[in-house]
């Protein structure tokens, strides 16, 4: 596989800054900042990166708009819903598993089907990957409480994969 490079990186217009604003307002409600500067990154491989104040906090891919787990560590992923799960399913998904119904511990906010949500470890309560919902939080807290089996969660972003390595590069990188 070929090295992952940054083909072109610039800042936003005002113009770019006010349509990410209305991006991030309509899936992510609850994320806060001003947008004051920010960058986008173009990769090799097709996926866009949204740096925000130096800080690389979105990325754009064919899975669609999705917080990178690097920030989420730094800064915390309380604006978003998330599913607390047991070591051994946390395990699992930072390897790039789905996250089953079985390993579910609890639910954190509402969200709908295909929204996105942090995948929490119990113990150390910290986001072990990012996915898509497969089921809202009300079915899914009705299928834990009923012990069902199935999957939850279709894993989008986890340590070690390509958008983790290109949000740390960006991260360390000096324009």
């Amino acid at each position: 596989m070929d090295q992952i490079r940054i083909t072109k990186r610039h800042r936003l217009s005002k113009k770019e800054k006010r349509l990410l604003g209305s991006k991030i307002a309509e899936k992510y409600p609850s994320f806060k900042s001003e947008l004051e500067d920010v960058e986008i990154a173009f990769t090799s491989t097709g996926e866009k990166i949204y740096i925000i104040d130096g800080e690389p906090v979105f990325a754009e891919t064919s899975k669609g708009f999705i917080p990178l787990l690097p920030h989420l560590l730094r800064k915390g992923y309380e604006w978003l819903p998330s599913i607390e799960v047991d070591r051994g399913a946390s395990i699992a998904v930072g390897k790039g598993a789905d996250l089953m119904i079985p390993g579910i511990v609890s639910i954190r906010g509402a969200f709908s089907e295909n929204d996105i949500v942090a995948v929490v470890d119990e113990v150390a309560k910290a986001p072990v990957a990012v996915g898509k919902a497969l089921l809202g939080s009300d079915e899914l807290a009705v299928k834990v409480k009923e012990k069902s089996r199935g999957r939850a969660v279709k894993n989008l972003h986890r340590p070690g994969d390509r958008l983790w390595s290109l949000a740390l590069m960006l991260a360390r990188r000096k324009k």
